[in-house]
C-alpha cells in the first residue's frame, strides 16, 4: 500500500540503478611509423598574403615531403592538403569560384588554375613601364638595394634588353650626389649594370668613411653659435644618418618617419639630405642647436642686400647659414643707441666652443621690399659685416632661385616646343575627333532677330573683327537663314572689340541643353595633394577650336550691320557649349593623375619634377593629337605657386587670390540690397576659408529677407568690417590626402552650426581642409542643446559627404557634447529611448565608417564657428541655468517668440488630442508657471551640468538625453512632460473608465510622463472601491482528474467534515463505488482516533491500495 497526498497524480516507484564501468583490453595492431615531415605549412589567407608567393611555397613543400605527381597521380592528396590550408574566407572564395561544382570534386590542377586566374590580375604593360620609369632611389637605400628593387619592377614590363634598361634607370634614378656624378662620367659603351653598382657602392663606402673621420681634418671657422642647451663637446664618429646626432643609431631615431623638407622623402631630416648642396646647421626640433654660421670662401662674391633699419640704409650680407641677424657693437653705437638693448640668455659660441661676447639684442624696425617688420638683431663686440640671418629670410619670405634651375627650365620648355610644334603654333586649332552637333527641341520654331544698331565709334573696329573671324574661317557670310541672333560688341582693354552673341533671346530657348556635369572646385582640388610645382595650360580661342556640323552652323547665324554670318565653329554664349566642351576635354585627358581641367583651364602637378615633366608631356601629346592649339602667352610652367580658378596654389595648400581679396577689402559700404548681394557673392567664393562665416554674416543676411526694411546700423557695419578683416588675413587650406586620417569637428551654438574638416599630416600635425557653417532656422533654435549638437554633426557629415563616405579607414568625429558619444557611438546600436530626431540621426550616421570622440569646448576648433551673441533678455535668462531657475519675466519672452512651424505644433497636438481635458494652451501656460520645468528648459537649451543636487531635478537628469523642448512644451521622446498642476487632472481623467492598473498605465505612458507617474496611478486605483469591485477574480487552478480504479475499495478518499453541533465527522469515500462511510469523531480528531476508525473500516472492506488525503496535520503524523 502506498500513501499519496492530494497533490500527487501517479505512483512513482523508487528504482536504483548501478552502472559498472568496465575496461576491455584488446590486442592492438602495431602502427606503422609515419615518415618524417619537412617544413611547416602555414595557412593561406588571401586578404593578407600573396597567392603567387604561397603557391611557390606549397609546391616546394610538396616536393620536400615527396608528394608529387608520381606518388599522388590523381592529385587527391595535394588537393586535400591545399584546401585544408585555406582560411575560412579563402575557402569560401574558392568554393564560389568552383560553382556549380563542389570544390572537393574539382581536380587539383583545375583548382590551381581557378586561383591563378582570380589572384593574378591582367597586367598593363604600359602601366608597369610607367611605374618602372617613375621609380627613384630612396634616401635610405644603398645602391645594391636600389638595384634589387628596380629589378623587381621589370617583372611584367616586357623589355627586350632588360640589363641595358636596368642600367639606364639605375643611373638616372639615383639621388643627386657623388655616386650619380661619377656614373654620369663613365663611358656608356663600357658601363654595365654590375659595374655601375660596384662603382656606386665603392664611392658610397668611401664617402661614409670620410664622413666618419671628418673630425680629424680641418673644419671651417664658425663665428657664432646659439646654444639653447648645454651642448656636449665630445665628437662621436658614428652619427645617425637620419638626424645627424651621435647619441643613437639610425634604427632608433625618433625622426625616422619624418619627411625631408627639401626632397619630400621619408627617412631623414633636411640637414642629412643628399639633395642639399649647402650646410644646414639647425632644425626646428626642440633641443637642437641653432647656429650663426659664416664660412669664409675664396670663391664667389657674397650676396648683399640694402635694408632700411630704423631709417638707416645699411648693406647686409645674406647668410642662409646664420640662424639670427647680427651687427657689430660699433655699428649699433653709431646708429641705434636710441633703442635700448635687452639681455638674452642665448649663448654665442664659435665652432670650437669659444664664447663670443654678446652685448644684447635689440628689436629694430626693418624695412625691405615695401614691408616693415620688427626684427630681433643681436649685437656682438667684434665681427665682420652685418649678417642677415634666417629669421630675416623667413620673416620677409626671401626666395633663392638657382641659375642652373632657370636654365634647365628654359631648356626643357624649348624641348617641349620643338617636340610639339603644332601645339605652340599661332594657327587656329581644330578638334579632330568629331564635329559638334546642336540638338533642337521637337516643338522648336525658328527665331529671327534683326540687327541691332551699333555705336558709330565702334563700327570700324567691329568690321575689323568680322574680317578677322572670316579670314580664320570662324565666320562665313550667308544670304538667307531661318535663325538669326543679335550681336553684342564688347570693348576690350587693348582697344579691340570682342564680338559676343546674345543667344539667350533666340537660339538657347530652342536648344536641348547637354546635361554633362561640370566638376566643382572641391572635386578638382582633391588631385593636388603631393604637388610640388605647377603648370597651367590655356587653349587659344578654346570654343572656336571645335567645328560644328553643317546643320548646327545654320542655327548659329548672327545678324550684323553687314548682313548675315554663320559660325562654322562653336561659339561662346550657346547654352550647351560649356557641357559639350567639358565632355570633350575630359575625353582627351581622362584617367590622368595630377591633371585638373575645368573648361579651357588645365593644371598639371606632380610629387617630383620628373613625374611633373612626364605628366606635362603626356598632356601636351594628347592635346596635339586631338588637333588643339595653346595660347603660349597665357601658359605657365614649373611654378612654385600659381593662380588657378581664383585661388593661389602652392605645395602647402590653397590660398586666397590677392586681387580678389583686394576687391573685397576695398569694397564700399552697400547702400541697397543689390549691392549687398554682390558683396556677399564675392565673399562666399572664399567662404570655406572663414571659420565662423554664418555667425559673422548673419546680420547681413537678415537684410536680404523680403519683409526686412533696409536699415544699415552699427551691427551691420561691424559684420561688414569683420568679414573684410578675416579675408585679408593669411589662411591656408591644406591639400586633401585620401590616405590621411580625416577629422570632422563640429559644434553648435544657440544661433548657428559649425564644422571643420581637417587631416593629420605626415608630421603628425592637424591641418584644416575646409570650414563650413550655417545659421539655425526658427524651428532649430527651439531644439534642445543636445539636439542642436546632433544637428551640427549631421550638417558636417552632409556638407563633407564626398570626403567621408565609403572610406575604408574610419574618420574621427569630434564633439564637445559628451552624451552624444554614447548615443552616436558606431558600436552602440540605434538608441531605443532617445528622442525621435536623434534616432533618425543615428540611423543616418550608420551609413558612415567613423569613430566618435569627446573634445573639451576650449579645445574645439569648431566652437567659434557657431558662436554668436544671444538677445540680451534671453542671454540673461539662461546664463545661470546651471543651478538657478529662469526668471519668469525672461522666460516669458522665450514662450512669446514667433510660433514654431506647423509640423511641431501638429506633433504636440497629436499627443494632446481632443479626447483628454488638456489643451496645448493649458500645457504652455502651466509649463511657464512650473518652477521645476523652467529649470529643465534652461538646461535643455543651454546644456546640463555634470551633476545636480536638487532632488526635484534628479529624475529629469537621469533621462536628460530623451528630453527636448518643442513648441512651448517639455517632451520626453514623444511624450509630453506634465506640469505639476495638470498631473492630478490628467490622472483623474485617465481613471474615469476604471480600466485597472495595467490599461491605465498603458494609456498614460502613450502620451504623458512626469516623475512618479506609475506610483500615482497605482495609489489612486488601489484606493478606488469601484476598481476593487470590478477587479477580476484570480484564475481557477485546472482540475486534474484521477484515473478510474480497477475495483471497489482500491482507492479511498478521506477528509473531515464539520464542526457540526460541536462534533467533527470523518468521511471515507470509495472512488470506485462511491460508497460513503461517516464516523462521528465527537471532539477527538487526533491521529490515533482516525487510525482506530480506519482499522474498523478496513476490517469490513479490506485494505485499499491507495489512500488520498489533503495532507492535514493528523494525516501526516508519523504514527499514521
Amino acid at each position: 500500500m502506498s500513501v499519496h497526498s492530494a497533490s500527487s497524480r501517479f505512483t512513482r516507484p523508487l528504482s536504483v540503478y548501478v552502472t559498472l564501468a568496465t575496461r576491455t583490453y584488446l590486442p592492438q595492431k602495431k602502427k606503422k611509423m609515419s615518415s618524417l615531415q619537412f617544413g611547416v605549412l602555414s595557412s593561406f589567407d588571401h586578404t593578407m598574403q600573396s597567392w603567387k608567393s604561397y603557391k611557390g611555397r606549397i609546391a616546394q613543400w610538396y616536393i620536400a615531403n615527396d608528394i608529387t605527381e608520381t606518388s599522388d597521380a590523381t592529385g587527391t592528396k595535394r588537393r586535400a592538403i591545399l584546401l585544408s590550408a585555406l582560411s575560412d574566407g579563402t575557402f569560401k572564395l574558392a568554393s564560389d569560384l568552383a560553382l556549380p561544382k563542389e570544390l572537393q570534386d574539382v581536380p587539383f590542377e583545375d583548382i590551381l588554375q581557378l586561383l591563378d586566374k582570380h589572384f593574378t590580375p591582367k597586367r598593363c604593360g604600359f602601366g608597369e613601364r610607367c611605374n618602372f620609369y617613375a621609380a627613384s632611389q630612396h634616401a635610405d637605400e644603398t645602391p645594391t638595394q636600389w638595384a634589387a628593387r628596380l629589378r623587381g619592377l621589370t617583372a611584367h614590363c616586357g623589355f627586350s634588353n632588360v640589363e641595358e634598361t636596368l642600367r639606364d634607370r639605375f643611373v638616372m634614378g639615383m639621388l643627386p650626389g657623388h655616386e650619380r656624378n661619377k656614373l654620369f662620367a663613365q663611358d656608356l659603351a663600357e658601363l654595365t649594370l654590375a659595374k655601375a653598382i660596384e662603382v656606386a657602392e665603392t664611392i658610397r663606402s668611401a664617402r661614409m668613411v670620410a664622413a666618419a673621420t671628418a673630425h680629424l681634418a680641418g673644419q671651417p671657422e664658425q663665428l657664432y653659435k646659439i646654444n639653447q642647451k648645454a651642448a656636449s663637446k665630445t665628437i662621436s664618429v658614428d652619427k645617425c644618418l637620419v638626424c645627424g646626432r651621435s647619441n643613437h643609431t639610425s634604427s632608433k631615431c625618433r625622426f625616422a618617419k619624418y619627411k625631408c623638407k627639401k626632397c619630400n622623402v621619408q627617412g631623414h631630416l633636411q640637414r642629412m639630405c643628399n639633395k642639399v648642396n649647402y650646410i644646414v646647421t639647425d632644425e626646428v626640433d626642440e633641443g637642437d642647436d641653432g647656429k650663426v654660421l659664416k664660412i669664409s670662401c675664396a670663391y664667389g662674391e657674397p650676396m648683399t642686400e640694402t635694408v632700411t633699419v630704423l631709417g638707416v640704409n645699411l648693406k647686409f650680407e645674406i647668410d642662409s647659414g646664420s640662424a639670427v641677424t647680427v651687427i657689430s657693437s660699433s655699428l649699433y653705437n653709431k646708429f641705434f643707441t636710441s633703442v635700448p638693448l635687452s639681455l638674452t640668455n642665448k649663448k654665442l659660441l664659435t665652432y670650437t666652443g669659444n664664447k663670443i661676447n654678446c652685448v644684447g639684442v635689440a628689436r629694430l624696425p626693418v624695412t625691405y621690399s615695401g614691408q616693415t617688420h620688427d626684427l630681433d638683431v643681436y649685437v656682438v663686440r667684434e665681427g665682420g659685416p652685418p649678417l642677415l640671418g634666417r629669421n630675416f629670410i623667413s620673416m620677409f619670405k626671401l626666395q633663392f632661385i638657382s641659375c642652373m634651375y632657370i636654365n634647365e627650365t628654359e631648356n626643357l620648355l624649348q624641348k617641349l616646343q620643338s617636340q610639339f610644334p603644332d601645339l605652340f603654333s599661332n594657327k587656329l586649332g581644330s578638334f579632330n575627333k568629331y564635329k559638334i552637333k546642336l540638338h533642337l527641341k521637337p516643338d522648336s520654331n525658328p527665331v529671327f532677330f534683326k540687327a541691332r544698331p551699333i555705336a558709330f565709334a565702334l563700327k570700324d573696329k567691329i568690321n575689323e573683327e568680322i574680317d578677322r573671324l572670316v579670314q580664320l574661317g570662324i565666320l562665313k557670310p550667308v544670304e538667307h537663314s531661318e535663325y538669326a541672333s543679335p550681336i553684342v560688341p564688347v570693348l576690350k582693354r587693348n582697344g579691340t572689340v570682342r564680338l559676343c552673341v546674345d543667344y539667350s533671346v533666340s537660339l538657347n530657348k530652342q536648344l536641348i541643353v547637354e546635361k554633362y556635369p561640370l566638376p566643382t572646385v572641391h572635386e578638382l582640388f582633391t588631385k593636388l595633394y603631393g604637388g610640388q610645382q605647377f603648370s597651367k595650360i590655356d587653349l587659344s580661342m578654346a570654343y572656336n577650336q571645335f567645328l560644328l556640323d553643317e546643320e548646327s552652323q545654320n542655327l548659329t547665324c548672327i545678324n550684323t550691320h553687314r548682313g548675315l554670318f554663320k559660325y562654322t565653329r562653336m561659339v561662346f554664349g550657346l547654352s550647351s557649349a560649356p557641357s559639350i566642351f567639358q565632355k570633350a576635354m575630359e575625353s582627351i585627358l581622362c584617367n590622368m593623375e595630377g591633371v585638373l581641367c575645368l573648361l579651357d583651364d588645365i593644371l598639371i602637378t606632380g610629387p617630383s619634377r620628373e613625374i611633373h615633366v612626364r605628366r606635362l608631356t603626356a598632356v601636351l601629346s594628347r592635346l596635339q593629337n586631338a588637333g588643339l592649339v595653346l595660347q603660349k602667352e597665357k601658359c605657365e610652367f614649373f611654378k612654385n605657386e600659381i593662380f588657378y580658378l581664383g585661388y593661389k596654389i602652392d605645395k602647402h595648400g590653397l590660398k586666397k587670390s590677392p586681387e580678389k581679396v583686394k576687391a573685397i577689402v576695398n569694397a564700399p559700404v552697400p547702400t541697397n540690397v543689390n549691392k549687398l548681394q554682390s558683396f556677399l557673392g564675392l565673399v562666399n567664393y572664399y567662404r570655406n576659408f572663414v571659420a565662423n562665416a554664418s555667425s559673422i554674416l548673419s546680420p547681413l543676411y537678415d537684410l536680404l529677407k523680403k519683409k526686412t526694411k533696409w536699415t544699415w546700423t552699427s551691427v551691420h557695419n561691424k559684420s561688414f568690417n569683420k568679414i573684410k578683416e578675416i579675408l585679408a588675413s593669411e589662411q591656408v587650406l591644406t591639400h586633401f590626402n585620401p590616405k590621411a586620417t580625416l577629422i570632422l569637428t563640429v559644434d553648435a551654438s544657440p544661433t548657428g552650426l559649425g564644422a571643420v574638416l581637417s587631416q593629420v599630416g605626415s608630421d603628425g600635425f592637424e591641418r584644416p581642409i575646409s570650414f563650413a557653417s550655417r545659421t539655425l532656422n526658427a524651428a532649430e533654435k527651439n531644439y534642445a542643446q543636445i539636439q542642436k549638437e546632433a544637428t551640427a554633426i549631421i550638417f558636417g557629415v552632409r556638407r563633407f559627404h564626398q570626403y567621408l563616405y565609403a572610406r575604408s579607414e574610419p574618420f574621427i568625429l569630434r564633439t564637445d557634447h559628451k552624451p552624444l558619444i554614447s548615443i552616436f557611438g558606431p558600436y552602440k546600436g540605434i538608441p531605443e529611448v532617445s528622442a525621435n530626431r536623434l534616432q533618425r540621426y543615428s540611423l543616418f550616421l550608420s551609413a558612415y565608417n567613423y569613430t566618435i570622440e569627446y573634445v573639451r569646448s576650449k579645445d574645439n576648433c569648431a566652437d567659434y564657428l557657431s558662436r554668436a551673441s544671444l538677445p540680451a533678455e534671453l542671454h540673461s535668462s539662461v546664463s545661470g541655468a546651471g543651478q538657478a531657475a529662469l526668471a519668469p519675466d525672461n522666460v516669458h519672452s522665450l514662450f512669446c517668440e514667433s510660433p514654431s512651424p506647423v509640423d511641431h505644433a501638429a506633433y504636440v497636438n497629436f499627443v494632446v488630442d481632443g479626447s483628454l481635458p488638456v489643451r496645448l494652451s493649458d500645457l504652455r501656460d502651466e509649463t511657464k508657471r512650473d518652477g521645476v520645468l523652467l529649470k529643465i528648459i534652461g538646461f535643455i537649451l543651454n546644456g546640463w551640468p555634470k551633476k545636480v543636487v536638487d532632488i526635484r531635478i534628479k529624475p529629469y537628469f537621469n533621462c536628460r538625453v530623451q528630453l527636448s523642448y518643442e513648441d512651448g512644451c517639455v517632451m520626453r521622446g514623444h511624450k509630453v512632460v506634465l506640469p505639476e498642476k495638470l498631473r492630478q487632472r490628467v490622472i483623474s481623467e485617465l481613471h474615469t473608465a476604471h480600466l485597472g492598473i495595467v490599461k491605465t498605465k498603458a494609456a498614460a505612458r502613450a502620451r504623458f510622463w512626469f516623475p512618479g507617474i506609475d506610483d500615482a496611478l497605482e495609489k489612486m486605483i488601489n484606493s478606488c472601491e469601484v476598481c476593487t469591485q470590478l477587479k477580476p477574480s484570480p484564475p481557477r487552478a485546472p482540475i486534474s482528474p484521477w484515473e478510474y480504479p480497477p475495483h471497489a475499495f482500491y482507492r479511498i478518499h478521506i477528509d473531515f467534515l464539520g464542526p457540526i453541533n460541536r462534533s467533527v465527522f470523518l468521511v471515507v469515500v470509495d472512488a470506485y463505488s462511491k460508497w460513503v462511510e461517516v464516523y462521528n469523531m465527537k471532539t477527538a480528531s487526533t491521529s490515533v482516533a482516525v487510525i482506530d476508525k480506519l482499522y474498523e473500516f478496513m476490517s469490513r472492506f479490506g485494505v485499499p491500495h491507495t489512500i488520498v488525503s489533503d495532507n492535514g496535520t493528523v494525516f501526516v503524523f508519523p504514527g499514521f
